[in-house]
């Protein structure tokens, strides 16, 4: 399902993105002074124009076999269960790891997020591209998701990981939507899909640019700095929650412990 996930949130993003833009925008029109705010005005008439044409183009995806395709396929995916994975699994091992505590089942799934996680932190610094910036935050995603999931089997240590990666996953994303109204608006400046815009707007849209890639160059140096990152780079927030899986693992055998299924 990977592959048609990816369409559908691509379609789904550039009208997210979108919006994002024309709120920001609109909040500096209302500070701006007469001359800017006339500028900004001409600028938002363009977003607009391309705000319409992605929502006609979403609906057109909504509507479209493809997407019923995707639903239908996803709907008896889940009402099937991982049969097939499961299947070949008591196959090699004569077992079905779906009957397997969660507390046996997932730890491997959280040690590789998180190792996947700290190794792209381990590797930004001051001069690393935003393209890192965003990686991190989607391993971040992963990771605090599985966390999530498994919160009511390990309690508080759960809580202490993913209170930062909420944190840092909120700075992230406010970096992500500087970054790509930067790129929006250097692109916007020179092809307007035949929206005439005046030398004036024009010098304004890269004005704006500017401003939102050294708001991004902020982002990315105070994520750095910042206490959630710290916390979940050091590993120590980690080791406590490796000793809470090992309890749990050890307390299973007491016949409370939850299935994987």
């Amino acid at each position: 399902m990977r592959e048609e996930l990816r369409w559908l949130a691509g379609t789904l993003g550039e009208v997210r993105d979108l919006d994002v833009q024309l709120g920001r925008l609109q909040a500096w029109e209302q500070e701006a002074d007469e001359e800017g705010t006339g500028s900004l005005g001409k600028i938002l008439d363009v977003m607009k124009k391309r705000w319409a044409e992605a929502r006609k183009s979403l609906l057109e995806v909504l509507d479209s076999g493809r997407y019923e395709r995707l639903e239908s396929s996803f709907a008896q995916m889940l009402r099937r269960g991982p049969g097939a994975e499961r299947e070949l699994a008591q196959s090699d091992k004569g077992r079905d790891p779906a009957q397997e505590p969660i507390t046996a089942a997932s730890p491997a799934l959280l040690l590789g997020r998180y190792r996947k996680w700290r190794k792209a932190a381990r590797r930004l610094d001051e001069t690393s591209p935003p393209e890192a910036f965003h990686d991190l935050r989607k391993k971040g995603k992963r990771l605090r998701y599985a966390l999530e999931f498994v919160s009511e089997v390990y309690g508080r240590p759960v809580q202490r990981l993913v209170k930062p990666l909420k944190a840092l996953q909120e700075d992230l994303g406010q970096h992500q939507d500087a970054t790509v109204a930067a790129d929006f608006l250097r692109e916007l400046g020179t092809t307007t899909g035949g929206t005439r815009i005046s030398r004036g707007a024009a010098f304004t849209m890269g004005v704006y640019s500017e401003r939102y890639a050294r708001e991004a160059r902020v982002f990315r140096s105070g994520v750095l700095r910042s206490k959630p990152f710290r916390a979940l780079a050091s590993g120590k927030e980690w080791k406590d929650f490796e000793k809470a899986i090992k309890d749990a693992r050890k307390s299973q055998g007491n016949g409370s412990g939850k299935t994987a299924g």
